[in-house]
């Protein structure tokens, strides 16, 4: 429907992925870089979520404005188009935070199980059975972050 809504704030966080790499490579502090990419990455999200409110407003104000008969009174449509900005962004936290979540459980669990195949092979089953889990956490914020898309449908 809002493909910019996708597509802006992933742009993005490509974008200035690159240039804290650029940035730490170029001697800035790692920490701030993080927290500015992370800060960044939150407004343009926002701005996003904003503007889809806002084109959900409109839509809802044209549609009434049109002179067709809607069963949905004023206040019901601006509920619904505030309750689907808001879904956009459970959506987008559920996806971002598991995102990170397994990037930090697997960041920590795969060199372990590394260095634990390396002293002894024998435990590699054992071991990456934690990288898997760590990336599960992932795929539970993807599932999750579907199932509220889905329940968008019936808002709009």
């Amino acid at each position: 429907m809002y493909s910019f809504i996708f597509w802006i704030p992933l742009a993005f966080v490509v974008v200035s992925a690159f240039i804290s790499v650029w940035a730490i490579k170029k001697g800035l502090n790692a920490k701030k870089t993080f927290l500015t990419q992370v800060l960044s990455v939150f407004v343009v999200s926002l701005i996003c979520f904003v503007c889809a409110l806002g084109a959900s407003r409109d839509k809802t104000a044209a549609a009434s404005s049109s002179g067709a008969k809607t069963s949905v009174s004023e206040s019901e449509s601006s509920a619904r188009a505030i309750a689907y900005g808001i879904g956009l962004l459970a959506a987008a936290l559920s996806l971002g935070i598991g995102g990170i979540g397994g990037g930090i459980a697997v960041a920590s669990a795969a060199p372990a199980a590394i260095a634990a195949l390396t002293e002894d092979p024998k435990t590699v089953g054992r071991s990456m059975v934690f990288a898997i889990f760590g990336e599960a956490i992932a795929i539970y914020g993807l599932v999750i972050s579907v199932l509220i898309l889905n329940k968008l449908d019936y808002l709009i």
